[in-house]
């Protein structure tokens, strides 16, 4: 397990608290919360919402988020 993605609170739609968005109301799927899945694409019950950055947030901060994932998914074999 990598963690909670930091993905998510940066996301437009995340509540702020127990794992809980807009695009999931019941609780954020374990995929994208352990950074497994990045929700920029299509995921079952998202109800059409996806990633989306806060207006304030630094793209070069999520970009590094997101190419930390793949390194660590990668050094973990789940890439």
């Amino acid at each position: 397990m990598i963690g909670p993605s930091p993905i998510c609170f940066r996301c437009r739609h995340y509540a702020g608290q127990d794992r809980v968005c807009a695009a999931f109301p019941a609780g954020i799927p374990d995929a994208i919360w352990k950074s497994l899945d990045d929700h920029q694409a299509p995921v079952a019950g998202d109800g059409g919402l996806r990633f989306e950055p806060l207006p304030d947030a630094d793209p070069a901060a999520i970009e590094a988020e997101l190419k930390f994932r793949d390194a660590m998914r990668e050094r973990m074999g789940s890439a």
